[in-house]
């Protein structure tokens, strides 16, 4: 992948604990950070080279690896625009790729 392909602008997202005095366990989305990301949708083709397990993935970004991804996780969410529409996906999978200068994220939509 080369850099110009990095064109959609995301938010990661990730999952604390939010607990105030009125909720004893809350947990809530707190802003990590803004990467660029490469953003395309899972082909079928994709899918059905799978391992024969039915994967839960609408999209796939391609991210510029760095340190303070390493607690990427799929407990983490995704929002992008797409069209002027602000879309949440939640993270299925993290995969380094190549000589681990990138990362491969596996997402799925979610319907809000």
């Amino acid at each position: 992948m080369t850099p110009g392909h990095l064109k959609h602008r995301i938010l990661l997202q990730h999952l604390t604990d939010g607990g105030d005095e009125f909720t004893d366990d809350a947990q809530v989305y707190t802003d990590f950070g803004k990467r660029w990301a490469g953003f395309r949708p899972v082909s079928s083709k994709e899918i059905e080279a799978g391992s024969g397990e039915v994967m839960n993935t609408d999209v796939v970004f391609t991210l510029r690896s760095d340190r303070s991804l390493a607690g990427l996780d799929n407990t983490w969410r995704i929002q992008h625009t797409v069209q002027h529409q602000l879309h949440t996906f939640e993270v299925t999978g993290v995969l380094p790729v190549e000589d681990s200068r990138w990362l491969k994220v596996s997402a799925r939509r979610l319907h809000e």
